[in-house]
């Protein structure tokens, strides 16, 4: 009976069309993603990562994620991994291990015109001062690594009650979360627990997780209302509904089948 009606539906000329349309859209919001990572205007951190060697294949999990975090370390306190650099390129962030010397140059710096502004050239060392930090050789695959340990611990940071409690809700315990926040919650500790896959395929990443936000949830619902429609059309067009219902099996098999099959089809 559910291959049956799950033949059904896909043969239906309104479900192709919306299949169609629905794997249409979701590639090409992917693409977009993925050119507006490659671009740099709006993503420029996920432009680095995107370059070709830069990030293979990597699943983050509770037992590498110390790993991850020294490595992290030993490039930040190797000096020979140092340049000055065009920090503008980085959205002027700091990248590495700002040291002492470097701290105590800028503040004498400031500190010589605590009564006045600053100088061309006392703007100019302190911004080029400022500017050194991980060499643009050893940036991407430093920033590779910040990007799968930062995501992978707010990932974790997600599933502590401060967390919700940042967003506005109070409980003394998971338990007591509301129903979509404690959906959330396993979600979560799933995929902390399966180890969390990194690479460089931004734009499905970003649709296949994004939540509410994304159009993957809208596109499966739309199909799911079609479906269902579709399952019951013919029932009530050629006055067999009336029938299912009233016969021994139809208001409960029948119907039950019907339903496993829209809600299977998506």
């Amino acid at each position: 009976m559910v291959k049956y009606e799950l033949k059904k539906i896909f043969s239906n000329k309104f479900v192709v069309a919306a299949i169609i349309v629905g794997v249409v859209v979701t590639a090409v919001y992917a693409a977009y993603r993925s050119t507006v990572y490659k671009s740099g205007t709006d993503c420029a951190f996920e432009n680095v990562i995107l370059q070709s060697g830069v990030l293979s294949e990597t699943t983050v999990t509770k037992d590498n994620i110390e790993a991850l975090e020294r490595r992290v370390a030993e490039i930040e306190a190797d000096e020979s991994n140092y340049a000055f650099v065009n920090a503008s390129e980085r959205n002027d962030k700091y990248f590495g291990k700002f040291t002492e010397q470097n701290e105590k140059r800028i503040a004498e710096i400031y500190s010589s015109a605590d009564d006045r502004e600053l100088t061309a050239e006392e703007q100019s060392e302190a911004e080029r001062i400022e500017s050194y930090q991980i060499s643009d050789e050893v940036f991407p695959e430093y920033y590779a690594l910040c990007y799968m340990v930062q995501s992978y611990r707010r990932l974790e940071y997600q599933t502590t009650l401060d967390y919700f409690r940042g967003l506005g809700i109070f409980v003394d315990s998971t338990e007591q979360l509301p129903p979509a926040e404690k959906k959330e919650l396993q979600r979560d500790l799933v995929r902390l627990e399966n180890g969390v896959v990194y690479d460089r395929n931004f734009g499905w990443q970003e649709l296949l997780k994004a939540g509410a936000s994304s159009a993957l949830p809208v596109l499966i619902s739309v199909l799911t209302a079609l479906s269902s429609v579709i399952s019951v059309t013919a029932e009530y067009e050629t006055g067999m509904y009336s029938l299912i219902i009233s016969s021994a099996r139809g208001g409960k098999s029948i119907l039950l089948k019907k339903i496993i099959s829209s809600r299977s089809f998506p």
